[in-house]
């Protein structure tokens, strides 16, 4: 026997339960983003910094 994936429309979901979820998803985008922010700050501070770390300031320009 086989379990497919199943959806529940977002229409069906309670409004309290869609402010939730998308308070939890922009959360984690902005403990991310600051994350990567610091990450970079702290990258660029450093003495030595490979090409290949995130730079925020390549992101910005």
């Amino acid at each position: 026997m086989t379990q497919k994936n199943q959806f529940i429309p977002w229409e069906v979901v309670s409004k309290d339960l869609q402010d939730f979820a998308l308070d939890l998803i922009a959360n984690d985008f902005a403990f991310n983003l600051a994350k990567n922010i610091c990450e970079a700050n702290s990258a660029e501070n450093s003495p030595k910094q490979s090409d290949d770390e995130f730079n925020i300031k390549d992101l910005l320009s």
